[in-house]
């Protein structure tokens, strides 16, 4: 289990321009959601810059809007009354104000000196400065209006972006999932279902974290990075020179936060899949834990799992908790550089009090795309993992698919024919030059020591595996002419193992199939004498089964399954150790109901209990992967071998029961 979680948190490249061509093939269908989304951001990147920008304006233009003038080789710091905000005053409040306060004249602008400005009353101040009281409003009014535009706009991109992934997401789960149903047997025997689950659930969530980031971000953040950059050099180009110089700073730290967050990260995970596969296998077996005594073990074992994941969470917030105020303190140290050196340029009247504010503004926008390219790239390593995974999974080639123009049946009537066949699941033999013939609605069994090959022939039969040498013939057509919904659709299985789905008792019998209605599915339940139970439970044919038929018997699992295999009125029914998990009285009506659902139609019967098989045509006893023995039950009886001797042991026992 420790191997299996390591190797699905193995990290790869962080880019592979070889999987990302495949990735951008499932967004190109929805290349235009993406490029709308772009566009967006653009907007909403363009709308923060703007509000610092406005600010700045505000401030320099309304809220301190004084300049240094030399005046009588003096420097002074004066309030200019410039054409604009004459034409707001009235012509009678402006001449009772040049009455009243020392407002003077100067290369044709009336100004008036800050110490001055300051002794003039609320009432008269407001009346002189009224063009910034306008302005300002009107500052605050746009600032608003961008603001709300920056929230409609983040809206529809946020739902734009997370729609566009979403549909993505759901193309390539869909063919995933496509690919895994044409899949055949051999590839599960090989892959643990969690394994595949996680595929289909886990890695195309990390590939939606991509598209929904990574893709479109990216692009904005390096467009912020130099367009800031370019535009505060415009601004003032000493400033800027202070922010730049942060950019390898702040860019090594946080690829070195996300190196060493990654590991500790993974390690989270590796960890927490332990706890969490640890918790499922004991609270599943607490019966068998109890019996044993072992809760003293367990609590044992699961403090050390335990410790390890809390450790690795404490490496985590240990990485954490130092880099964000290493990143903090360089900010403030920024800042602090910031205001000591525009603060210089203001006393000598080189920058504005605005301008100084837009700069330090702009430093967090400045920081915030260098930190997110360092989790994109921790982002893209990560879905190139999954890609990879994903990729490998719809890369599994289909062996047993259907030919390109197949046989046509009109109408099957049973025959199967086995020549010569050869089969083995790895390298060593399970069926060896096995020939066999059987008649359209003949009854024949097939039994033999464990790993004799008796399950094979079913899956044979059905092509759920192809075989390596011979021929399998239905209706003398070799079955891999047929394709294979039409082979499959002639023939029902029983297996001993019933799985049912968590729908309801109606849904376990049709499977959705169109051609079966409701009437056929009452008339088969009752063929199979399972139609008694059903009726008693709470809702009928409507009932909810839990996951796996949990809330009922072996033998009501097993009648239903009678009922799925009857429903489509196959011409081939296969019953694999149909009747090994049910008790007696069970086993009485399914004998009765086999007498009825076998009629005319070619029937294979494997089954351990000999006793269930003595009516049939014919029985095939194998050994090693071959048939020894053939004949019916009386015949098989004289000839004492094999089946002779099998009969005589299940007897015995009998006896000694």
């Amino acid at each position: 289990m420790r191997d299996y979680f390591e190797e699905q948190e193995i990290l790869g490249k962080a880019y592979d321009s070889r999987l990302m061509k495949r990735l951008l093939k499932y967004a190109k269908p929805h290349i235009r959601g993406i490029i709308l989304a772009i566009i967006l951001i653009f907007l909403i990147t363009i709308g923060k810059l703007l509000n610092p920008y406005i600010i700045k304006n505000a401030i320099d233009t309304c809220i301190n809007p004084f300049n240094m003038v030399k005046i009588q080789n003096k420097e002074e710091k004066v309030y200019l009354i410039d054409e604009n905000r004459r034409e707001m005053i009235k012509d009678d409040d402006w001449e009772r104000l040049l009455k009243k306060y020392p407002i003077k004249k100067y290369n044709n602008i009336f100004y008036i000196l800050e110490k001055d400005l300051e002794k003039i009353p609320i009432e008269d101040k407001k009346i002189l400065r009224a063009w910034d009281f306008k302005v300002l409003k009107e500052s605050a009014l746009l600032y608003f209006i961008v603001i709300l535009g920056i929230f409609l706009l983040t809206y529809i991109q946020v739902y734009l972006l997370h729609l566009t992934s979403q549909k993505i997401i759901y193309d390539i789960r869909r063919d995933i999932f496509s690919h895994i149903l044409r899949l055949p047997i051999s590839f599960f025997d090989r892959n643990p279902v969690g394994r595949l689950v996680t595929r289909v659930t886990n890695d195309t969530e990390t590939l939606q974290e991509m598209y929904n980031s990574v893709i479109t971000s990216v692009v904005v953040d390096i467009f912020l990075i130099i367009g800031l950059s370019i535009f505060m050099f415009i601004l003032n180009w000493k400033l800027a020179t202070i922010v730049i110089l942060s950019i390898p700073i702040v860019g090594y730290m946080s690829f070195v936060f996300r190196k060493y967050a990654r590991k500790a990260y993974r390690d989270f995970r590796i960890r927490l899949a332990r706890v969490n596969a640890y918790l499922a296998e004991h609270i599943n077996g607490i019966r068998i834990t109890e019996l044993f005594t072992r809760e003293k073990e367990n609590e044992r074992e699961f403090r050390e799992i335990n410790n390890s994941l809390l450790n690795a969470q404490l490496r985590f917030i240990f990485v954490n908790a130092i880099f964000r105020p290493l990143v903090s303190a360089l900010g403030s140290f920024v800042v602090s550089a910031l205001i000591f050196f525009g603060g210089i340029q203001i006393l000598n009247n080189q920058i504005s009090f605005g301008m100084l504010f837009l700069f330090i503004s702009y430093l967090d926008l400045f920081f915030r795309p260098i930190q997110d390219l360092a989790e994109k790239y921790d982002i893209l390593q990560n879905a190139m993992a999954s890609s990879e995974r994903i990729f490998l999974l719809l890369d599994e080639p289909i062996k047993i698919k259907s030919p390109e123009k197949p046989i046509k049946l009109k109408t099957i009537k049973g025959k199967i024919e086995f020549k010569n066949v050869w089969f083995a699941y790895d390298k060593e033999w399970v069926l060896k030059d096995v020939s066999f013939f059987i008649e359209p609605g003949e009854k024949v069994a097939f039994v033999g020591l464990t790993g004799a090959g008796k399950t094979s022939i079913i899956n044979l039969i059905t092509r759920f595996y192809d075989i390596q040498r011979g021929e399998i013939l239905i209706d003398d057509i070799n079955i891999k002419e047929l394709s294979l919904e039409e082979l499959r659709s002639q023939i029902s299985v029983v297996l001993q193992d019933v799985h049912l789905f968590a729908t309801n008792i109606l849904h376990n019998i049709k499977l959705e199939r169109d051609n079966i209605s409701y009437e056929k599915v009452k008339e088969v339940a009752r063929i199979v004498n399972a139609e008694e139970f059903i009726l008693k439970l709470p809702q009928g044919y409507e009932t909810p089964v839990q996951e796996r038929g949990a809330t009922l018997s072996a033998g009501q699992r097993q009648l239903l399954a009678f009922a799925r295999a009857l429903a489509s009125d196959p011409k081939i029914l296969i019953l694999d150790e149909a009747t090994s998990n049910i008790d007696t009285e069970t086993e009485k009506l399914i004998q009765d109901a086999l007498k009825k659902i076998v009629e005319g139609r070619t029937s294979i019967i494997i089954a351990h209990r000999l006793s269930t098989i003595q009516d049939v045509d014919t029985i095939y006893v194998l050994h090693k992967g071959k048939i020894i023995e053939k004949g019916n039950h009386q015949e098989l009886l004289r000839k004492k071998g094999l089946y002779y001797h099998l009969y005589q042991i299940q007897n015995a026992n009998f006896i000694k029961m």
